[in-house]
């Protein structure tokens, strides 16, 4: 009897013992709560940096942008201004070649006698506004030749380079007038067309002002690269 009395003690006792440690095996869900929790938080760490991404695509951009603004930029062209009054085209250093296929022309009276004319005067010193054997200047000879032949011209080169037919350079005859630029872009100098020589080169007499009347071929570097233009008087 008492040996019963005691097992079911020591099972009463037991059991609630058993209930108490099977208690703390529930408790585990919120262990799993918490590496949730830190799970959650690693997912949501990597999502700051997405900012600097930003700024760094910007500051890529803005070099691209500058760089194309540079090559717009283009140097100002010079445009050569042409006027059929006399007005030089542009210089060059490049010797131009001006030759005439006019080699055998028969030439008119009036040319011959202004050729000749102009001839007596060869080695009259240069002066400026001088219409004498004492001195003379370029347009004051071509005046004094063609009046001898019953032409008249006026007194300036510039004057005298609208009289006249254009003539191309190579149609150039003997007794044709040649005007040249010499400074400023502007005729301030006529000539004669004194012959058409071999290979078409162009000779002319004129006053020059460093050696007076004498005759020069219109070839080589100075004076093709002042000629502006001729024009047939008779």
């Amino acid at each position: 009897m008492k040996k019963t009395v005691f097992f079911f003690l020591s099972l009463s006792l037991f059991l609630p013992l058993l209930s108490q440690t099977k208690k703390p095996v529930k408790k585990s869900s919120p262990v799993k709560a918490t590496v949730t929790k830190t799970t959650a938080k690693t997912v949501k760490a990597p999502v700051k940096p997405a900012p600097a991404s930003k700024s760094v695509s910007k500051k890529a951009v803005t070099p691209v942008a500058k760089t194309t603004v540079k090559p717009t930029v283009k140097p100002a062209e010079k445009k050569p201004v042409v006027k059929s009054t006399g007005t030089v085209v542009k210089k060059t250093n490049t010797p131009r070649v001006l030759r005439s296929d006019c080699i055998k022309y028969s030439t008119s009276k009036k040319v011959k006698t202004a050729l000749q004319e102009a001839k007596t005067y060869e080695g009259v010193p240069y002066k400026y506004g001088g219409n004498t054997r004492k001195g003379i200047d370029c347009s004051a000879l071509v005046k004094s030749a063609f009046k001898k032949a019953q032409v008249e011209l006026p007194r300036r080169s510039i004057e005298m380079s609208n009289k006249g037919t254009p003539v191309k350079v190579n149609k150039i005859k003997e007794g044709d007038l040649l005007f040249f630029a010499t400074s400023k872009g502007k005729i301030n100098h006529v000539a004669i067309v004194y012959k058409i020589k071999e290979g078409g080169v162009i000779s002319f007499i004129h006053a020059s002002s460093s050696k007076g009347v004498m005759i020069s071929d219109l070839k080589g570097s100075y004076w093709p690269a002042r000629f502006v233009k001729a024009k047939r008087i008779a």
